[in-house]
């Protein structure tokens, strides 16, 4: 019996030296060369591997369950059970640890949609098909930066006009390339519309002779506006109608003021500033013509103007447009 366990003790010492590749190493034992595990998606480059000190459990642990109550051949099994070994390789993997390094920064996400509905804009994304695991996002947009953690979609509030939004992750290893679309917020084109209506007193002179007429406009206005990529925001203005006036009031009684009475048609660009809109131009080459407004949401609200060119007298006309 004796013998028998003195025979035992030096199988294990032996064991615990290597001759056997099919036992675990010892956690206290230095190796010379990195453990390497051959990538099976890649058999000639070898996968560096990492080891923590819980990965193997100690020979000495396992000798001292189980001397004086195994025979050797069951002591090599129980060996065998419970540490497996790895495609013949000698090298037992369920005990390492989980977490392997990054493979590099994240690749550029996938911008899967960008639209817009009213003044809300959503857009939303999905991993890269290359790089590493994302460990946070960033989202651009308006100017502004975002950390947003690990969704992979945002939404934001936005005046009418084009923008350009944007998405890149980060983890351990940096930052990766940033994926961007262009959205625009509000209509291609609008169409607001209104009709207007006013009246007031030109004079003109000829000579020795004044006269004076009490002249009508109406008529109806037309805004239409494009998003332009270079440009944002552009339109043009249309106003159609008719002015008249009847026979005017003369300063001599040998001279008579006609009456008159003219249809015109008349297309002008806008200058859009912000919400604001203005446009200058000639009504039936009687009057200068000008409009100022406020553009807001479905509503335009703003003033047009009618100066006789050939004398005095102004027509003032309070206008709205909508959608």
């Amino acid at each position: 019996m004796k013998m028998r366990s003195l025979l035992l003790l030096a199988l294990v010492v032996s064991a615990c030296n290597g001759t056997n590749p099919a036992l675990p190493v010892s956690p206290s034992a230095v190796a010379e060369e990195p453990l390497l595990r051959t990538d099976p998606s890649s058999p000639a480059a070898p996968m560096p591997m990492e080891m923590g000190a819980d990965d193997f459990e100690s020979p000495q642990d396992l000798a001292s369950e189980t001397a004086g109550e195994l025979s050797v051949e069951a002591f090599f099994d129980s060996v065998l059970a419970t540490e497996p070994d790895v495609a013949g390789t000698g090298l037992d993997v369920t005990g390492l640890d989980g977490g392997t390094t990054a493979a590099g920064p994240p690749g550029r996400p996938v911008i899967v949609s960008a639209s817009a509905k009213g003044n809300s804009v959503t857009f939303s994304w999905k991993k890269g098909a290359t790089g590493g695991a994302p460990k946070e996002y960033f989202v651009v947009y308006k100017g502004l930066t975002k950390p947003v953690n690990l969704s992979t979609s945002f939404s934001f509030t936005a005046t009418p006009g084009r923008y350009l939004v944007g998405v890149y992750a980060k983890n351990d290893a940096g930052k990766g390339p940033l994926a961007t679309t262009e959205v625009t917020v509000g209509a291609g084109r609008s169409v607001y519309d209104g009709t207007f209506f006013g009246s007031g007193t030109i004079i003109r002179t000829f000579g020795v002779v004044t006269c004076r007429w009490h002249h009508t406009y109406r008529g109806k206005l037309e805004l239409i506006t494009d998003h332009s990529p270079n440009s944002g925001l552009v339109g043009i203005m249309k106003l159609t109608g008719s002015s008249s006036e009847p026979r005017g009031f003369s300063s001599h009684s040998w001279f008579t003021c006609l009456a008159g009475q003219r249809s015109y048609t008349d297309i002008k660009p806008v200058i859009i500033s912000g919400t604001n809109i203005a446009r200058t131009g000639l009504l039936m080459g009687v009057s200068t013509g000008t409009f100022s407004g406020n553009l807001l949401g479905t509503r335009v609200t703003g003033t047009l103007k009618a100066v006789y060119k050939n004398g005095f007298g102004t027509l003032t006309m309070p206008v709205v447009l909508t959608k």
